[in-house]
């Protein structure tokens, strides 16, 4: 399942304009933004303050009760799309894991990932950081592998990905 995601996380190209068409050539300087993205049940407070120190503006969302994984990843995509044309710039996001994990998730995890990743690349910078939380055991490895995968893909970009587990130890993956 991972590896058919990575090759679609390679061949299709997020569904909208980011800088190319909205803001190169623009006077008006770009809105840097953070995110923290957060699954239901994921510790993602400490990310707030976190993301702070670089990022003045923090936005946070967190995946509702009830609400589908894809659905949670369309909502993120839908985010970055209102911050690009509002002139936002995402340029630092942590992305928490929850509880659960299958390949429903995973896939999941991939399409908000792409979306907040995509402008990031675009714009020759950024960074991003999956937290699998205290956690161990196949949740905390797919998540490793999530990040090494993504890593992979932006590596040249600019783009830095992380993963961070127990202890909110960072391991830098690219």
């Amino acid at each position: 399942m991972l590896s058919a995601i990575v090759r679609s996380f390679r061949t299709r190209p997020y569904i909208g304009t980011w800088i190319a068409d909205a803001h190169v050539g623009m006077d008006a300087a770009l809105h840097r933004v953070a995110l923290v993205v957060a699954e239901r049940e994921g510790d993602w407070q400490a990310w707030v303050d976190e993301l702070r120190r670089s990022t003045p503006d923090v936005a946070v969302m967190v995946q509702r009760q009830g609400e589908a994984a894809t659905a949670f990843a369309m909502r993120v995509r839908a985010k970055v799309t209102e911050l690009d044309a509002e002139g936002g710039l995402v340029d630092a996001v942590a992305f928490v894991g929850g509880e659960r994990f299958d390949d429903q998730i995973l896939g999941s995890r991939l399409l908000a990932i792409r979306a907040l990743v995509s402008g990031m690349v675009h714009a020759g910078g950024g960074r991003l950081v999956l937290d699998s939380g205290p956690r161990s055991g196949r949740a905390r490895f797919a998540m490793v592998a999530l990040a090494a995968a993504v890593a992979d893909q932006v590596r040249g970009t600019g783009v830095s990905v992380a993963h961070c587990g127990k202890a909110r130890a960072l391991e830098m993956v690219a």
